[in-house]
């Protein structure tokens, strides 16, 4: 049983948004659980303590956000800064693809299913986004989000 483990995690992660650097919280993570892979090319890599993009370590504190549920285009982004004022940084979204694809072999990305306009308007509200494409996104979806 490992159960300072979490807790420097949990420190190490409150530290981070508290402004802390790499260097500073680096013995908060002594005893995380190694990772499984690295990867150290590209501008994304990660280790066992976080994700990297062009060598700054990133921290996401993420909510869901299933904008097919809110097929209003508009109200997206009153969502979005909503998160964002409530300190979230990222939104992960299903990518459903019962909503785009509601016949065998037909696409729909127009609309309320623009999913470009999507990211601009997560982009303008300052959260990133998780993508989840699935093909199986669970979600309480009738048939997990397969189309048909």
């Amino acid at each position: 049983m490992r159960p300072l483990s979490i807790f420097g995690s949990i420190a190490a992660a409150i530290a981070t948004l508290n402004g802390a650097n790499a260097a500073s919280i680096q013995h908060l993570n002594s005893r995380s659980i190694p990772a499984t892979s690295s990867n150290n090319t590209g501008p994304v890599t990660w280790d066992k303590y976080s994700l990297q993009i062009n060598e700054e370590r990133l921290f996401h504190f993420s909510g869901e956000f299933h904008y097919y549920r809110l097929p209003s285009p508009s109200l997206w982004l009153d969502v979005l800064e909503k998160m964002s004022a409530a300190g979230f940084t990222a939104a992960s979204i299903y990518f459903n693809w019962g909503f785009h694809s509601a016949k065998s072999g037909v696409y729909d990305f127009i609309g309320v299913r623009d999913l470009q306009k999507l990211f601009q308007i997560a982009s303008e509200a300052g959260i990133s986004v998780m993508s989840r494409p699935g093909p199986y996104i669970n979600a309480e979806d009738d048939g997990g989000g397969f189309p048909g």
